[in-house]
């Protein structure tokens, strides 16, 4: 079974090594004889050179996939700076925290603070000439293939929201999932639940600029459940697939977070045919 190591070039061959070499360099200090001395050189010339040799490899593979993975340079980078992307040690109007409880609430004040309320004003004059249409929607019947496809196409990279459930682990059960997840899915759609515990999200503090001992410098990001946002995704691609009635035209730009609360809206509050 191989070890996840903190250095991202680090291998189990380097582990085996440098534990030998820590051996043989005891074993010196104790006899302190002229081969035991030679044995932790060649020991430690050996050590010395797999780690650079991996260490450039590592390099080499980060920037060919540079354009294909961002997240993989990025890493390396983090990993170099010693990055912790949730800070401690912080302070909110002039008040420093003095435990990691007391960081999380700063963030979560502030990030309360500037968030937009969820009661969205209507822009009434936006829709002054849009004509009224009856859209009823058929209620979708997901089948394997449908949920088998978007559990196959998760970002194994990204990393559980709440439930634990990493993306990795969907991905790679995706056709022992598909059946089961199906049946939730198509439970949620037919009784036009959308569960509680799928709209929760983590809450992540990403720095922006300035001192990073200051919460204002930070902006949020949300991690959502690997399976709401699989359900989030098969939805939308059936909502979009109704065509709308002659002479209609509907342009919807919406982001990640409108996304899902579009989905949610639709799931609760459609009139099925």
């Amino acid at each position: 079974m191989s070890h996840r190591y903190k250095l991202p070039w680090w291998n189990d061959e380097l582990r085996t090594l440098r534990n030998r070499l820590r051996k043989a360099t005891s074993r010196y200090m104790e006899s302190r004889t002229a081969w035991d001395k030679v044995m932790v050189q060649n020991i430690e010339d050996e050590y010395n050179a797999k780690n650079q040799e991996s260490f450039r490899s590592y390099i080499n593979n980060t920037q060919s996939s540079l354009k294909r993975d961002p997240s993989k340079f990025w890493s390396y980078v983090n990993s170099r700076k010693n990055v912790n992307r949730t800070p401690t040690d912080v302070s909110y109007r002039d008040v420093s925290s003095k435990s990691p409880a007391d960081s999380a609430n700063f963030f979560a004040d502030f990030f309360k603070s500037v968030h937009s309320s969820d009661e969205i004003p209507p822009r009434e004059q936006e829709f002054d000439n849009v004509p009224s249409h009856n859209l009823p929607l058929p209620l979708p019947i997901l089948n394997d293939d449908d949920v088998l496809k978007a559990l196959s196409a998760v970002d194994a990279a990204k990393g559980p929201g709440p439930d634990g459930i990493p993306p990795s682990l969907v991905k790679s059960c995706a056709s022992s999932l598909a059946v089961p997840v199906k049946r939730l899915f198509n439970k949620s759609l037919r009784q036009g639940a959308f569960p509680a515990m799928w709209k929760v999200a983590s809450i992540t503090p990403i720095h922006k600029s300035g001192s990073t001992k200051k919460v204002e410098n930070y902006r949020p990001i949300s991690i959502l459940n690997c399976l709401a946002k699989v359900l989030e995704k098969v939805v939308y691609e059936r909502l979009y697939a109704v065509p709308p009635p002659p002479g209609l035209t509907l342009t919807i730009n919406l982001n990640g977070g409108e996304k899902l609360a579009l989905v949610d809206t639709w799931i609760g509050s459609a009139t099925w045919n």
